[in-house]
């Protein structure tokens, strides 16, 4: 296995253990873990991983690259050394794989611009043979911290919501929204939900409207009235600069290889399209929509993201007829395995803050603490290069 494997095991296994709930203690059982987390765990045990015993687990339907079962690691520090890997790859380095650079190049080389120069070039002429034609990604807690999401959009709802309901009361889109909302309140099945009148007095339902909505956030409910009615709310916030998204720095990084190497990337999150253009439009590394975006989905375009079918919908609309070429890659166990189940490959990605994962499911699903670690060739050295490529000028 290519030693960068066993680092983003490392990676993975630490962010993790650290999302771990202060009441679940006690050491996992070895024998029920994978290879590269029984490989994780032993260095967060006892120290640096030893490159040369590195497992060759890679995860549902993650193929390993030419000579990754190299045991000596002799031909993956080659490989490093020379730069090759996916075009374009440029991610930050993170503490647990400053060990993986200096295998790769001496320090000096890496701090001589001329050498950076010479790794970029060699990235962005090295062949990658992908296992997949497509990456589906989920925003919250895979693209997205989840603090984004929970500590900066959703009280930007709640603070706007008023003031946007009475200044846009009379548009179409809104009332659209509201019109939804008083719909699903008066089902039986949603019979805590606050009802809204149909009344022409709009004091009265801006209040029921309100009222409804923070129980529903309070709740937790991702229902498609709900989502797009916020998807209004913050499409404003976004165009008026109020809003910045935040993503991950790799997030960038890795959608510049897979546009580079004509992987076509698709956005599949619970909240709206409009909500997810407006976040990947307004980033603090510019308009990534346009960039490398193919397109966007939520549940109402494919269905809910925990069912089976779901995921067979969204090949079918992304015109793929075996799924196991579209990799999807997300924080959420019960949405992986639904993705798996339709035959996709799958990453779980452990960010954190995200949901601790616990040793049954690290056993099924492959885990990533960065998108960088989504790649099937060994490319880390250019973790040192954050520099803009030509793509970004």
């Amino acid at each position: 296995m290519a030693a960068e494997d066993g680092k983003g095991a490392v990676a993975a296994a630490r962010v993790n253990e650290e999302n771990r709930p202060e009441h679940e203690t006690g050491a996992q059982a070895e024998s029920d873990l994978p290879e590269d987390a029984k490989v994780a765990t032993a260095v967060l045990n006892t120290g640096p991983v030893d490159d040369t015993q590195a497992s060759p687990h890679h995860g549902p339907g993650i193929e390993a690259c030419e000579g990754a079962q190299d045991s000596a690691g002799v031909k993956s520090a080659q490989k490093r050394s020379r730069g090759d890997g996916p075009a374009g790859l440029e991610t930050e380095t993170t503490d647990v794989e400053e060990e993986a650079l200096s295998v790769a190049a001496p320090a000096e080389e890496l701090a001589d611009d001329g050498h950076r120069d010479k790794h970029r070039k060699l990235a962005s002429e090295a062949p990658v043979a992908f296992t997949y034609a497509a990456v589906a990604l989920d925003i919250e807690g895979t693209t997205t911290p989840i603090s984004f999401v929970h500590d900066k959009l959703f009280p930007y709802v709640r603070r706007e919501l008023a003031s946007f309901l009475r200044t846009h009361w009379d548009e179409e889109p809104l009332q659209a929204c509201v019109d939804a909302l008083r719909k699903e309140s008066a089902s039986e099945s949603n019979a805590s939900l606050p009802p809204i009148p149909d009344a022409a007095d709009s004091d009265a339902c801006v209040d029921a409207v309100c009222s409804n909505v923070g129980v529903q956030m309070d709740q937790d409910r991702k229902t498609p009235p709900l989502k797009n009615l916020q998807s209004l709310i913050l499409a404003h916030g976004f165009q008026s600069g109020a809003i910045i998204s935040d993503v991950y720095p790799d997030v960038p990084d890795a959608m510049r290889v897979w546009h580079a190497n004509d992987i076509r990337v698709y956005i599949y999150s619970s909240g709206a399209v409009d909500a997810q253009k407006n976040l990947f439009g307004h980033t603090a590394f510019g308009d990534l929509g346009s960039k490398y975006i193919s397109g966007y989905f939520d549940p109402s375009i494919v269905g809910p993201k925990k069912e089976k079918t779901s995921y067979e919908a969204l090949c079918t609309k992304i015109g793929l007829e075996d799924p196991a070429r579209l990799l999807f890659i997300t924080d959420i166990v019960a949405e992986a395995d639904a993705a798996m189940k339709a035959g996709l490959q799958v990453l779980l990605a452990v960010r954190p803050g995200n949901a601790y994962v616990c040793v049954e499911d690290q056993a099924r699903v492959r885990l990533i603490a960065s998108l960088a670690h989504a790649f099937p060739d060994d490319a880390r050295i250019l973790r040192a290069l954050r520099q803009p490529s030509d793509s970004d000028s």
